[in-house]
This record gives C-alpha cells, sequence and structure tokens, in this order.
C-alpha cells in the first residue's frame, strides 16, 4: 500500500477486492482485515486482527471491543480469552433458532 492509512472504512473502499488482506495502522495497533468478497454495496469479512502496541489486558479489551467495532454487520462477543498469552477470540452471535 505504501501510505499509513488510518481509517478501516477508507482501507475497505480503496484497496479491498475478493481476498484482500486490507491493513491499518493507527497509534497504539495495527488491524489486518481479511475480505471475503467484495460488491458495490459493502464488503464481507472473514476475519479481524488487531495487534495492540504496549501490554494490553486481553480480558478487559475484549469485553470493550465489540462496542467499538461498530461496522461489522453482526455483533461479535469474546469466546475465548488468555491473560497469559495477552489474547482473544471474538465471534459473532449465533442466530436465535
Amino acid at each position: 500500500m505504501g501510505e499509513l492509512l488510518v481509517d478501516i472504512e477508507d482501507a475497505l473502499d480503496r484497496y479491498a477486492d475478493d481476498g484482500a488482506l486490507v491493513e491499518v495502522q493507527r497509534r497504539g495497533g495495527t488491524a489486518h482485515v481479511e475480505v471475503e468478497a467484495v460488491d458495490r454495496i459493502g464488503v464481507r469479512v472473514r476475519a479481524v486482527r488487531l495487534r495492540r502496541e504496549g501490554v494490553v489486558d486481553a480480558a478487559s479489551e475484549a469485553q470493550r471491543l465489540p462496542e467499538r467495532l461498530r461496522s461489522l454487520p453482526e455483533r461479535v462477543a469474546p469466546v475465548e480469552v488468555d491473560g497469559g498469552l495477552r489474547r482473544a477470540i471474538l465471534r459473532s452471535e449465533p442466530s436465535a433458532a
């Protein structure tokens, strides 16, 4: 990409193609968005990976993160948190049957 991108929507609009990996850097961390498909009205995302600079409490970050991921079509929730490794996995919540 060659330039520092700080807005994820801008990066997806400019660089997203089917199967693309879009990287966005901001002060304090980097987001990697794995794009599944792109069409005229939106982007289907397979995965979002966030890497924060410095020490972060994974458990409290995993609880706060769903409120900040407003652009996703489905709400995500923490399903696995490993405080020792400072990692968390968030997934979309299953639909009510």
